[in-house]
């Protein structure tokens, strides 16, 4: 009688050990599923576009694969932590142009360059404008752009439609100046200084010889 309760309690733990060890096992399988199943949904949603590209025809309306373009776009947005508005709120700021804000955090080290300029380029694609200014500061991304030296968000920026005849607005010696002008009064400020400004240099060659 003793030996069969024994047995009965080894068997009893053992079965709770297996059923512990079965629970573990199905949901470590779950997880690995899910995970299998977004690189899948992604993978898909990426195959079905460019398959979409490449087997439209030469005389099919431009609209089907702008619609594309703009939902990527907007997936890619939300992806890194922002809505798909063309403003965000800083407590510092208030409400403030998303363009501008990314076209600081482009220069600032450790930040991925690439991730953030793909991000202003999302945000121009969903109809946000990169002529927007930030009223506090009185200057638009293509003027913070020029302050840093940021050459790969100045072009950029002017790709996607910045326009250098917009003048600053920001006080004293950098009010009213379009971008030629800006440049040139933040050299000037970088020489008083004892900066370089061979960044600065640059960028009015390139303001220069843009069409």
């Amino acid at each position: 009688m003793v030996l069969a309760l024994v047995v009965f309690q080894v068997t009893k733990l053992q079965m709770r050990a297996f059923k512990l060890k079965l629970f573990v096992f199905l949901y470590i399988l779950l997880v690995i599923a899910s995970f299998v199943g977004i690189l899948i949904a992604e993978y898909v949603e990426h195959d079905y576009y460019v398959l979409e590209m490449a087997t439209r025809k030469d005389n099919t309306s431009d609209t089907r694969r702008d619609k594309f373009k703009t939902w990527f776009a907007r997936k890619r947005i939300k992806k890194f932590g922002f809505s798909d508005k063309c403003s965000i709120q800083i407590s510092s700021q208030g409400d403030t142009s998303a363009i501008y804000v990314l076209t600081e955090k482009s220069s600032e080290s450790g930040v991925d360059k690439k991730i953030v300029l793909g991000l202003i380029k999302d945000l121009n694609l969903i109809g946000c404008s990169v002529n927007v200014y930030n009223e506090q500061a009185g200057l638009l991304p293509l003027h913070v752009a020029i302050i840093r030296g940021d050459i790969d968000a100045l072009k950029l920026l002017l790709k996607l439609g910045a326009d250098i005849n917009l003048v600053s607005k920001r006080e004293k010696k950098l009010k009213n100046l379009n971008a030629l002008d800006f440049t040139l009064a933040i050299i000037e400020i970088k020489k008083n200084h004892g900066e370089s400004y061979a960044n600065q240099l640059n960028i009015h060659e390139i303001l220069k010889n843009h069409k």
